[in-house]
């Protein structure tokens, strides 16, 4: 029997074509160049692109409200010529001037008025009918910063700290000419003693003020001086009076130096009445301010008595009493900052010393002028004639009608009047001397026997003025 082999249809038809094949003849002849081809059609013409104009920069990149500045505005693109202008989007900004430095660049004088708004501006180059414009691109600053401690500001009738910075280096505070001011009559400050470039200085608002904010305007006091404005800086902040009565003494609490106690006191009939207020303190020491019914520190009655002030009164008008730390101890920690205010009120009788001379005066006991309706208020001045005042003794006679009464005396009205005040028995021998710890005095005395009783008004030995010479002297016998 016959064998057959099978192969696959690509080896066999390789085996053909290697059988076929022989070896590479010569390369022939080079053939003729075939003719020219059609002329193609001309491509579409090329276009150049071209800058669009704009703002590159402006130097400086900011400026203070209430200043005028030279900036310097650089473009690309541009073809800045004369008739270019520059605008700001705040219409609070004025452009004065414009000089074209170069056809992409500009000279531009502006006033940024008071009114400008704080923020971001855009500024707005135009050239014909081209316009660059930069948006955001300027910033427009407030040129002064105020803080205030307490950061709920000034309460009525209390006090506050201001902290006041310059922020524009081109123009320092004065150290002596450097003024403030308010939008509002019933804030009131201390003078600023400013560095170059800050100050700290203290505001008080008086008692009625109305609760809400004020505009502060300052004065940097320079020869070609600049005012600066911050609206509504300033705030007043709501407080009720405490109401004290002279039947009870009124506690309180201070926590910083800057802390105040608020009091209102009614007098109890529109009669002639004797009204005294003392405050005491186991912390520290205290400065009271007392104010009539107007609320204002400006018609204050005394500002800043240490210790008591008094008064006659004949009217239900209310007073107002402000007390403070004056020694600057107060404060938290472990000590109590606690503060005492006590009222004393006493229906009196008006009377007044009788003009003295040199021959009929109640320079003595033995000259004395008597008082016989008690309690009583008395009118009377140190010095008269040639007699000076602060040598000046006046003299008064009273009568305790029954033993272990209680001789109560006590000087009032002119808070600048420094006083002294001694109770004399009916031997002249002085039995009770006031402290003089204050310009106003207060002094008790019991008396162990019935009988005539003196009191001698005379100048303190601490600031007696003969400026300041008059006296009301209140003089209680229980």
């Amino acid at each position: 029997m016959r064998r057959t082999v099978g192969l696959s249809v690509g080896l066999l038809v390789g085996l053909v074509m290697a059988a076929c094949s022989g070896s590479a003849g010569p390369a022939g002849p080079t053939g003729a160049t075939g003719a020219t081809g059609a002329t193609g059609a001309q491509g579409t013409a090329a276009t150049g692109a071209t800058a669009s104009a704009s703002i590159s920069a402006i130097t400086p990149s900011s400026a203070f409200k209430n200043r005028t500045v030279d900036l310097t505005i650089a473009g690309s693109g541009t073809a800045w010529d004369a008739k270019t202008t520059v605008t700001f989007s705040d219409p609070k900004v004025t452009v004065n001037k414009v000089t074209v430095a170069s056809t992409t660049g500009l000279l531009v004088n502006a006033t940024f008025e008071a009114g400008a708004t704080v923020g971001t501006a855009d500024v707005t180059v135009t050239d014909g009918a081209s316009k660059a414009v930069y948006k955001g691109a300027f910033q427009i600053k407030e040129p002064i910063s105020l803080t205030s401690d307490p950061t709920t500001g000034v309460p009525q009738g209390g006090l506050a700290n201001l902290h006041v910075e310059m922020f524009d280096l081109t123009t320092p505070f004065d150290p002596n000419n450097t003024a403030v001011t308010f939008s509002r009559t019933d804030l009131a400050s201390s003078t600023p003693s400013p560095t170059d470039f800050a100050f700290d200085m203290t505001i008080e608002a008086d008692v009625l003020a109305a609760p809400g904010t004020s505009d502060i305007t300052v004065n940097n006091g320079a020869s070609t001086p600049v005012n600066d404005t911050l609206s509504g800086a300033v705030k007043i902040a709501a407080r009720a009076p405490t109401v004290v009565t002279s039947s009870a003494s009124a506690k309180g609490n201070l926590q910083t130096p800057l802390d105040t106690l608020l009091y209102k006191f009614t007098p109890a009939a529109a009669t002639q009445e004797f009204v005294q207020f003392t405050t005491a303190s186991t912390a520290g020491a205290l400065s009271g301010t007392v104010l009539p019914k107007s609320g204002k520190f400006a018609d204050a009655l005394v500002a800043g008595f240490a210790v008591r002030y008094a008064q006659g009164t004949a009217s239900t008008d209310p007073f107002f009493v402000v007390v403070g730390d004056s020694s600057g101890l107060f404060g938290p920690g472990p000590t109590p900052a606690d503060s005492t205010l006590i009222v004393f009120e006493s229906a009196c009788t008006a009377a007044s010393e009788t003009a003295e001379t040199a021959a009929a005066n109640n320079d003595t006991f033995s000259t004395a002028q008597a008082i016989a309706t008690l309690p009583a208020l008395v009118s009377g001045v140190l010095g008269y004639g040639s007699v000076d005042p602060a040598s000046d003794v006046d003299v008064y006679s009273f009568t305790v009608t029954t033993a272990g009464q209680t001789i109560h005396v006590a000087t009032g009205g002119d808070p600048a009047d420094d006083t002294l005040l001694k109770i004399l028995d009916s031997t002249g021998a002085t039995v009770a001397t006031s402290d003089d710890q204050d310009y106003q005095e207060d002094l008790t005395f019991t008396a162990a026997a019935a009988g005539k009783f003196y009191v001698a008004v005379s100048p303190g030995a601490q600031a007696f003025s003969a400026s300041n010479n008059t006296y009301g002297l209140f003089i209680s016998v229980k």
